[in-house]
């Protein structure tokens, strides 16, 4: 994480490969916890990686392959 007061990008190694990644947040989660969801908070784009599930009532299981998904769409962008 670099970025003082607020965060400004991280930095993701996988391998030998460093990837330096613009963000304006990060959130680490052990567990699931309610969403919070700011109007106008995040415009959408290229890069920007939805993390929710559609599905009522909501699950673990669907908030976990929500959470799978959006996992590989970022990695895939990192490619």
């Amino acid at each position: 994480m670099h970025g003082f007061p607020r965060v400004n990008r991280a930095v993701v190694s996988q391998g030998d490969r460093l990837t330096h990644v613009h963000a304006d947040a990060v959130i680490l989660a052990a567990s699931r916890v309610a969403m919070r969801n700011i109007e106008g908070a995040v415009f959408g784009g290229p890069h920007v990686v939805e993390c929710f599930s559609l599905a009522e009532p909501k699950t673990f299981d669907n908030a976990e392959a929500a959470a799978m998904q959006a996992c590989e769409q970022t990695m895939l962008t990192l490619l």
